[in-house]
């Protein structure tokens, strides 16, 4: 009975993997494994993250996976050189809902799902073919990234530097006080985000 609920929860997850989102996204594709010429270059591996999303009711709700980069072999100097990425401060958040609540502003939320697959990484990164996806007519083949992915060290600056070039060109300006606070004002209304 065991080994049955491993079977059906493993072919569940087979439903959910992560690969067809990656290909849509162009997280990576795939070409031959480096050469010497690469000096600093090293294919990484990566792992899969199965995620089970419960209701209120304690029943599963739907089935997730992900592919998650072993981002603790990444090395500083060689894989990545920056990883800041702003954060609201929770002193911007209670000034814009006081400032809405006080004028009577509409306040939305917006979530941008799987953000960290849209952002463009700049280093040159490769990782093995994801397990269960391995391109049996030329396993020797690696993928070579080239949008972030979750665990990697810079895949959320990546991110917040592709929706700052977003906003800019919308004419979003960023805030002074919080780097993570975006405004945008017209003749007949204002927009905030954060």
């Amino acid at each position: 009975m065991e080994q049955q609920l491993r079977n059906l929860s493993q072919k569940t997850f087979r439903n959910q993997q992560p690969d067809d989102l990656h290909e849509a996204t162009k997280v990576y594709h795939q070409i031959a494994c480096p050469t010497s010429q690469h000096q600093h270059t090293h294919v990484s591996q990566q792992a899969g993250k199965k995620l089970k999303k419960w209701g209120a009711d304690g029943q599963v709700q739907h089935f997730k996976a992900r592919l998650v980069a072993k981002g603790f072999q990444q090395k500083y100097g060689e894989d990545f050189d920056e990883v800041f990425a702003p954060v609201v401060k929770y002193s911007t958040i209670r000034t814009l809902l006081s400032i809405a609540a006080s004028k009577q502003m509409l306040v939305k939320h917006l979530d941008a799902k799987t953000a960290l697959l849209h952002g463009n990484i700049e280093e040159e990164l490769y990782m093995e073919q994801p397990p269960g996806f391995i391109n049996t007519k030329h396993q020797e083949l690696v993928c070579k990234l080239q949008k972030g992915l979750y665990g990697l060290k810079q895949s959320v600056r990546a991110w917040g530097t592709q929706l700052s070039g977003l906003l800019l060109q919308q004419e979003f300006q960023q805030g002074c006080a919080d780097q993570s606070e975006w405004y945008f004002f017209h003749t007949f209304y204002a927009m905030w985000m954060i």
